[in-house]
C-alpha cells in the first residue's frame, strides 16, 4: 500500500492504554518512549523488573526515572515495579496480567520495540473492532515477511509476533504459563500437519518441551501455545510497523542480529481496507516458517533451549 503516513489525521486520539515493559536498557527505552510520547496515550502503564545486583540497579533506576520524568502530556500513569528480579518469564507474564486487569485491553511494548506512528492507531482500531470476537486473540504490529503481498490493510494468521502487539483480558485469561495440556497434544501429534507442517513440527515440539519442563525462562512460547490450543487468530498489518533495536549482548533472547527481523517500516494508510472472510493466511505463515527455520534467531533460541554454545 502507498501513501503518506496519516496516523493522527482526522482527530485521532490514543484512548487505549499503552503498557511499557522495561528493565536495564535506558538507551533502548528512550527510543521506544519517544514514539509513545508522540502518540500521547490517555493512560500509561509502566512495568519494570527489579535488578539482579547492585551494579544493575543503577541502570534499572535510570530507565525508570527517564520514563517518569518525560511524561509531559495529560495522562493517567499506573506503575507496577518489582524490587526483586522476577526474570523474563514471571515479570512479563505477571506484568501483562496486571496491565489487562487495569483496563481490559492494552497495547504492549517492550523496551527494544520501536513502533511506527501508525502502529497506535492500527492497534486501537483493531482492539475496538474485534473486542468481542473470541476468534481473535491478538493484534500485532510486526509483519516479518515485509514483501509478502496482501490485498487489504491486514490479514489473519496463526503466527503470533509479540514485537509490538495488543490484546484483551478475555484472551489473556486463557494464558497457561505451564502449558499443562501439552503432553496430551504431543502424544496425539495434534498440531502436526495442521497448525505446523510436518517438517517444522519437531522444532515447535522442542520449544514446547522445554517450556513444559521449566528449562527455558520465557513467556511468549506459552502465549503462542495458548492461541493455538484455543484456535485463535492474530491480526497482522499489510505493512510492517515495528523495528527491533534490541539485538545486542544485553538482550535476553535476541543476541545476534538478523537483518529481516530488525524490520523497516512500511506505509499503512487510513481508513483501513477491511478484509472479507476471517481465514488464516496459510501461505504467509508457511513462508514465515520457511524463513525462520534457517534464521539465526531460531539457532540462538535453540542454543539457549539446549544449552549448546
Amino acid at each position: 500500500m502507498t501513501g503518506e503516513r496519516d496516523n493522527r489525521m482526522d482527530g485521532f486520539k490514543m484512548e487505549v492504554p499503552v503498557a511499557l515493559f522495561f528493565f536495564n536498557r535506558p538507551d533502548c527505552e528512550k527510543e521506544v518512549f519517544a514514539r509513545v510520547r508522540e502518540a500521547r496515550p490517555s493512560m500509561l502503564l509502566l512495568v519494570s523488573d527489579g535488578p539482579r545486583n547492585e551494579e544493575e540497579r543503577k541502570k534499572v533506576m535510570e530507565t525508570r526515572n527517564y520514563v517518569e520524568e518525560h511524561i509531559d502530556w495529560d495522562c493517567e500513569v499506573r506503575k507496577n515495579y518489582s524490587e526483586v528480579n522476577l526474570g523474563c518469564r514471571n515479570r512479563m507474564a505477571s506484568g501483562i496480567t496486571w496491565a489487562l486487569e487495569q483496563t481490559g485491553m492494552a497495547v504492549l511494548l517492550e523496551d527494544d520495540i520501536v513502533p511506527a506512528p501508525e502502529f497506535f492507531r492500527f492497534c486501537q482500531e483493531m482492539l475496538y473492532k474485534y473486542k468481542d470476537d473470541e476468534r481473535i486473540m491478538m493484534v500485532s504490529g510486526y509483519k516479518a515477511m515485509h514483501d509478502f503481498p496482501c490485498s487489504h490493510s491486514y490479514f489473519f494468521s496463526a503466527d503470533y509476533p509479540i514485537w509490538g502487539w495488543a490484546t484483551w483480558k478475555r484472551a489473556w485469561d486463557l494464558y497457561d504459563p505451564d502449558i499443562t495440556s501439552w503432553p496430551g497434544y504431543k502424544a496425539d501429534r495434534t498440531f502436526e500437519g495442521t497448525v505446523f507442517p510436518e517438517k517444522y513440527y519437531r522444532q515447535k515440539a522442542l520449544e514446547y518441551d522445554k517450556v513444559w519442563d521449566h528449562s527455558y525462562d520465557t513467556w511468549d512460547f506459552q502465549w503462542n501455545y495458548t492461541c493455538i490450543v484455543n484456535s485463535g487468530l492474530g491480526i497482522i498489518p499489510s505493512e510492517n510497523l515495528i523495528k527491533n533495536i534490541g539485538f545486542n549482548k544485553e538482550a535476553t533472547h535476541t543476541v545476534s542480529d538478523v537483518s529481516y527481523s530488525r524490520g523497516e517500516y512500511g506505509k499503512l494508510t487510513f481508513p483501513l481496507d477491511e478484509p472479507g472472510d476471517m481465514i488464516r493466511n496459510y501461505a504467509y505463515d508457511l513462508a514465515h516458517m520457511e524463513r525462520m527455520s534457517g534464521g539465526n534467531r531460531i539457532i540462538n533460541r535453540l542454543k539457549r533451549l539446549t544449552g549448546l554454545k
